[in-house]
């Protein structure tokens, strides 16, 4: 009995060093992200960008994704990275999922989604403020764009969130 107690005693212990390990490394991934989203944000403003459209070219750029579907579709299957991330986090959006159709995203419906939504910004006024007004607004991309449904808003930010890039859903 009293060995069954130390053998126990011993596997808490080994999980309890474990969990301490898990935490130290959330942690030091939370300081990354915050790093990230800091570095994102200047970018952003050092490059003038400050609405979806040109949040979203400048995101395509930074991944070799041009304006070519197949090419964001093996982005968004790369197993691993953040591509496979943002398809996980759109796969657990009730509203993306609903838009469509109940169904899983695979990387290639995502893909073609998001050329989808870059067509549609494209069509869209340019955002006329400055560098200093979009600093004043809290230095994060505005998601509610003109023609945006909700599953479009919630995809982009999964796909911005994802990568560091500051956002909110409106002015």
């Amino acid at each position: 009995m009293l060995e069954q107690l130390g053998a126990k005693d011993a596997q808490l212990g080994a999980k309890d060093a474990h969990l301490l390990e898990v935490l130290s490394e959330a942690r030091r991934s939370d300081a990354l992200v915050h790093e990230l989203e800091s570095v994102t944000t200047a970018l952003l403003r050092e490059k003038g960008i400050f609405s979806a459209r040109g949040a979203l070219e400048l995101l395509l750029a930074m991944h070799t994704v041009d304006a070519n579907e197949p090419q964001l579709a093996a982005y968004f299957a790369r197993a691993g990275g953040l591509g496979e991330r943002v398809l996980h986090c759109c796969n657990e959006s009730r509203k993306v999922l609903s838009d469509h159709g109940g169904k899983l995203h695979t990387a290639e419906s995502l893909a073609k989604l998001v050329f989808t939504i870059k067509r549609r910004l494209n069509q869209d006024a340019h955002d006329k403020r400055t560098g200093d007004e979009y600093a004043r607004d809290g230095d994060a991309i505005v998601l509610r764009c003109n023609g945006l449904s909700q599953s479009h808003v919630a995809l982009l930010r999964c796909l911005f969130e994802t990568h560091g890039f500051p956002v909110r859903e409106s002015l």
